[in-house]
C-alpha cells in the first residue's frame, strides 16, 4: 500500500501563480529527491486556495514529507502563505490512464519522461 500526503493551502490575495510556480520548481524538485517518492501535483480550487497532493511509498515517508515542507514554508514561500493544514492517509488504491505523461512538468521535469 502507499500513502498520500495532502495538504490544503490559503495564499494571500493575488499570490497564488507565484506560489503554483515556486511550488513547481522548488517543492516538486525537493519532494523528488525524497526517499519513496511516488508522484506529486497540486489543484488550484480557488483564487487563493489550492490542494496539493504526494504519493509516498510509507507512512514515515509521507510524514517527512511533511517536515520537508514545513522547512520550505519557513522560508520566502511562506509569507505567501495564510494556511496551510497537512495530513496522511492510506492510499488503498490508485489508477492512471497513458494520458497522464500530458500534465508532466515542463518546468521540472523527470529525467526520462517526455512532457
Amino acid at each position: 500500500m502507499q500513502f498520500t500526503h495532502i495538504d490544503t493551502i490559503t495564499t494571500k490575495p493575488g499570490q497564488m501563480a507565484d506560489f503554483l510556480r515556486k511550488t513547481e520548481t522548488e517543492l516538486l524538485p525537493l519532494y523528488r529527491n525524497l526517499p519513496g517518492f511516488v508522484a506529486f501535483t497540486v489543484a488550484k480550487t480557488g483564487e487563493a486556495k489550492a490542494v496539493t497532493f504526494g504519493i509516498w511509498q510509507t507512512r514515515d515517508q509521507a510524514q517527512q514529507a511533511i517536515y520537508a515542507g514545513d522547512q520550505w514554508m519557513k522560508g520566502e514561500i511562506g509569507q505567501m502563505v495564510d494556511d496551510s493544514y497537512n495530513r496522511v492517509g492510506d492510499l488503498p488504491f490508485f489508477t492512471v490512464t497513458r494520458d497522464l505523461g500530458t500534465y508532466v512538468s515542463v518546468v521540472a521535469p523527470v529525467a526520462g519522461v517526455q512532457a
